[in-house]
């Protein structure tokens, strides 16, 4: 489900319905990431997701899938680490690294729109 929820403050917000949470480290490889965005935590809800997905044990780190069609997805990732917990980050970041993404606010998510390259989408 997409669309914007009407705010408090008369803002209207994105609506991303995560359909699936899996392991940071089972990352799919098989896709291309088309575009990344940065998702600013908005009210309690979405700060306690973002906690979850930051803070989580590095066994338990998750992100979450938002499927957009059969072969495009939303894939939203918890912050890169920072620190020395940056030297053994997931491979996720590794790949955004060399790809070029600039420094991003040690609060906010990532949302990676990714297609299909071969094999089927995780979760489909």
């Amino acid at each position: 489900q997409f669309g914007t929820d009407r705010r408090s403050d008369g803002r209207d917000a994105a609506i991303f319905d995560v359909a699936e949470e899996q392991p940071l480290n089972a990352f799919p490889g098989a896709m291309a990431i088309d575009a990344v965005m940065v998702l600013n935590p908005e009210g309690p809800d979405e700060w306690a997701k973002a906690n979850m997905y930051k803070n989580g044990y590095k066994k338990e780190r998750k992100f979450g899938i938002a499927k957009l069609s059969p072969t495009e997805a939303v894939c939203i990732i918890p912050p890169p680490p920072q620190g020395s917990d940056a030297v053994d980050r997931e491979e996720i970041y590794k790949t955004l690294e060399f790809a070029g993404l600039p420094p991003t606010p040690g609060h906010a998510m990532l949302g990676l729109v990714m297609t299909e390259v071969a094999g089927p989408l995780v979760g489909a």
